[in-house]
């Protein structure tokens, strides 16, 4: 795992088309805005283990999907809108 420290505004990249940025820090609660073209599924680790474990056939699909239309698995990139 990679360790990065950012400050409030300040972001990372990831890949040639994610981007998180931190928008806000309050008490241990931090905001993120993330930019992805849409093609790039995101979802909160909680719910993605869920729909795992209630329909492991249809993550599979959507896992095998993303990996072929996002850059970092050798897909191809679509303009965010």
């Amino acid at each position: 795992m990679l360790v990065i420290t950012r400050k409030c505004n300040e972001e990372i990249t990831i890949g040639t088309g994610v981007q998180v940025r931190v928008l806000s820090i309050r008490g241990s609660r931090v905001q993120l805005g993330i930019e992805a073209p849409q093609s790039v599924r995101i979802q909160r680790a909680e719910l993605f283990a869920e729909n795992q474990d209630l329909c492991p056939e249809v993550a599979k699909a959507g896992s095998e999907q993303i990996a072929a239309s996002t850059p970092a698995f050798g897909g191809p990139l679509r303009s965010a809108s």
